[in-house]
């Protein structure tokens, strides 16, 4: 494992054929990624799933015999619609910054080619919040007025099976663009559900004191977003240690204990 790593600062000009953003030279100072025992991560220090995504950083670290430094970034600002933004900054932390950035949605169905996905070492649904007393979504009658944050994987799902449904079984979907704005309309009644990333909905629900459950999507299925890695596409070596390691914690059961 002390080959770790091998790349030289001709990293940033292989990408050069890729489409990748159009980063100003001056932002850009490709780190020397030298043999050691170190794997360096980005990390989303505004994430939801920070401390779990922590926790499997130094788990897969520790398969690898390395030892994982954490780089903490602040994701927050960027607007919902604007993935260039996203794309811009990534890419200057891959190059600058570390080797891969964890905590990651890697069920996006396509990336720009310049970037590699490692295998998902998580799995976390969207859910539904509501103060009905229901267990899940296909347990609410139709018209109830259900919020849910656009463009979303859940968002998505949820019209589709919503409008499979004959028109008088059909709940009445309020597009959101903000979760603030959803949540603070289903405590005063304006909505009855909210649909969202569970994590989101967790995230809520700690901050308010009111008498609100978070509920499975059934019967939707396949709802959720699958967790791990982002890494420069020519880091095929990278890309296959990192997954061996995800493998060994998902088959060893330590994944499912982080979980």
């Amino acid at each position: 494992m002390k080959k770790l790593l091998l790349i030289s600062l001709l990293a940033a000009l292989g990408l050069a054929a890729a489409q990748v953003p159009a980063v100003p030279q001056e932002l850009l100072d490709p780190r020397r990624r030298l043999a050691g025992d170190e794997v360096v991560f980005c990390l989303n220090e505004k994430s939801l799933t920070r401390e779990f995504d922590e926790r499997v950083a130094h788990e897969i670290a520790n398969v690898l015999v390395l030892q994982a430094e954490i780089y903490p970034v602040d994701y927050s600002s960027f607007p919902l619609f604007n993935p260039e933004e996203f794309y811009f900054f990534l890419y200057i932390d891959l190059i600058n910054n570390c080797d891969a950035f964890i905590g990651l949605n890697t069920s996006v169905p396509t990336y720009p080619d310049w970037i590699v996905p490692t295998r998902a070492y998580a799995t976390v649904p969207y859910a539904l919040m509501t103060g009905r007393d229901v267990d899940s979504l296909g347990e609410l009658p139709a018209g109830t007025r259900i919020g849910s944050l656009m463009n979303t994987i859940g968002d998505t799902a949820f019209i589709a099976y919503n409008l499979s449904l004959p028109a008088e079984r059909q709940w009445m979907r309020i597009p959101y663009g903000q979760v603030d704005v959803m949540m603070r309309h289903l405590l005063d009644g304006t909505i009855e559900a909210a649909l969202a990333w569970e994590p989101t909905l967790r995230d809520e629900l700690s901050r308010i004191d009111e008498p609100l459950s978070i509920v499975s999507l059934r019967p939707l299925t396949d709802v959720s977003v699958s967790m791990g890695a982002l890494l420069l596409s020519q880091d095929d070596f990278l890309r296959a240690l990192l997954d061996d390691a995800i493998g060994e914690l998902i088959s060893n059961g330590t994944m499912a204990q982080l979980l």
